[in-house]
């Protein structure tokens, strides 16, 4: 039985040809004159019991369609895609056999058996074992790079954050009452991480009520003047034109190299430790302001003390470092609950926490991490922001801070704090 064929032209004229038998078609248009040539070929399949495969040549090429009993009619099925022959599977396949009987005749009689088809399969098995093994590598790989990418970008959306032009000086309160709560470290590091990404005008000023260690985490200089030696000595002369000059400060202040920032230490003799009362605080913030875009302040554990009192008049946004343990927490949420009856609850709300991780000794209690979660937790909704700080080595001792000793994460971590901080502040300036 031949192929039935269908021949039209476009303007609806041709035949079918079924059995060798040709029926001419002749109609008004080509769709018409394709619609009964085709009907003769379905009627040709419901005589012939089944469905038949007929070729058609219109004007625009010839191919095969299937015409069936029930008035069907439809190209035929795709054939299947050969799959393709990996070539590294291949020549593993090709291998003369290792295993089995006949890997012992191969070793023993030198010949070239191929392998049967366990070891085949186990060759398969092993090369596809290795294939996924590349391909997790490759994965792990992009992943990797795409986390790369994800932190470039975002610390290049916190350095903007950090350069933000705030219009004018900006004074960033460093509290909690409670010792070791990590403020002198936040004080230093904050100024050292603004002071270099900023490209200067910043001072970090220690203004605890006693005697302060910011001095001991810095650079020191040829001089050891303090702020207790700028009041005395040189706060009256800043009314004057030649007290302008930012070389006036020189004496006083204590620059801290590739850092970027000057360090105002606090007094060194106990015996004037109260000095500084809100008065002379007011004196040298004022003075401090003609010259530097921010000012960190460093405090100590009485914030009852006037010249705490006097700070947070003068305060653009707090800083409150924590460590991760309940005491210190505490002693930050009764200082908060202050702030807000005292009237300063905007600060309280807009204030950046630094959650910083203790020692692995003291974090290797197993209910640890849930203490610092449930820290996190509780202060998240109070503030703008809760920053981790990770314990690092190179600051335990207390003595000189030096950033290049610094791990990568500590860095990071205060990028972030000083990004918030800026954040903070610009919520701050839009209002």
């Amino acid at each position: 039985m031949s192929t039935p064929t269908i021949t039209l032209d476009a303007d609806g004229r041709g035949a079918v040809t079924i059995d060798g038998t040709e029926y001419p078609v002749a109609s008004h248009d080509l769709l018409s004159a394709r619609a009964a040539a085709r009907q003769a070929v379905v009627e040709h399949a419901r005589r012939a019991g089944g469905p038949v495969t007929f070729t058609v040549t219109e004007p625009d090429g010839t191919h095969q369609l299937i015409a069936y009993p029930d008035g069907r009619v439809e190209a035929p099925p795709a054939a299947p895609q050969a799959t393709p022959v990996d070539p590294e599977l291949a020549e593993e396949e090709r291998r003369p056999a290792t295993t089995g009987m006949r890997g012992r005749l191969n070793r023993s009689l030198g010949m070239s058996l191929s392998p049967g088809p366990a070891e085949l399969e186990e060759r398969r098995e092993q090369y596809r074992a290795r294939q996924a093994q590349v391909q997790e590598e490759h994965a792990q790989e992009s992943r990797q790079a795409q986390r790369h990418r994800a932190a470039a970008e975002a610390a290049r959306a916190e350095r903007a954050l950090i350069q933000t032009n705030h219009v004018g000086t900006r004074t960033i309160l460093v509290a909690n009452p409670k010792g070791g709560a990590r403020k002198t470290t936040s004080t230093w590091l904050l100024a050292h991480t603004m002071g270099t990404i900023r490209g200067g005008a910043v001072i970090a000023w220690d203004a605890n009520e006693t005697m302060g260690t910011l001095s001991d985490r810095g650079v020191q200089d040829r001089h050891s003047g303090t702020v207790v030696d700028l009041i005395e000595k040189a706060a009256p002369s800043f009314g004057s034109v030649e007290g302008i000059r930012l070389g006036a400060l020189d004496a006083y202040v204590r620059p801290q190299g590739d850092s970027h920032f000057d360090l105002l230490a606090s007094d060194e003799d106990p015996t004037r430790q109260d000095i500084v009362g809100a008065d002379n605080f007011r004196a040298v913030h004022e003075i401090l302001s003609r010259f530097y875009r921010l000012i960190l302040l460093d405090t100590g554990n009485n914030i009852r003390a006037s010249h705490f009192a006097e700070a947070l008049e003068h305060t653009d946004q707090l800083v409150i470092p924590v460590a991760a343990g309940r005491d210190s927490a505490a002693v930050a949420q009764r200082m908060m609950r202050a702030l807000h009856a005292s009237g300063h609850g905007d600060l309280v709300r807009r204030a950046v926490v630094l959650l910083h991780d203790l020692e692995p000794a003291e974090s290797a209690d197993p209910g640890y991490l849930h203490i610092a979660q449930e820290i996190a937790s509780d202060l998240t909704p109070q503030v703008s922001a809760v920053i981790p700080v990770p314990f690092d080595p190179a600051l335990k001792e207390g003595a000189r801070i030096e950033p290049t000793a610094l791990t990568e994460a500590t860095l990071t971590a205060y990028r972030q704090a000083a990004a918030a901080v800026s954040q903070s502040l610009i919520a701050a300036d839009t209002h």
